[in-house]
């Protein structure tokens, strides 16, 4: 991976998930896209899928911290 190219995903990476869909949305929109546009919705693809991807990991380790968590309050003293 080139460095430009992490400079965008990086980029891309710190924007909210809902600009980036709203952008995604935009130019699904379109009916003929140019180069630049066909790279900005794979791109934007990836980021989305990486992005959804880790929030459902850590909305996983949340739920099961909160297991862990209640086994340990329900138990009788």
């Amino acid at each position: 991976m080139s460095l430009r190219s992490q400079a965008r995903d990086f980029k891309l990476n710190k924007k909210p998930l809902y600009i980036l869909e709203a952008e995604l949305f935009d130019i699904q929109q379109q009916t003929k896209l140019n180069k630049d546009a066909r790279n900005r919705k794979s791109r934007l693809e990836q980021v989305i899928l990486a992005k959804k991807y880790a929030a459902m990991k850590v909305q996983e380790k949340i739920n099961k911290a909160l297991e862990d968590k209640k086994k340990y309050v329900d138990l009788p003293e």
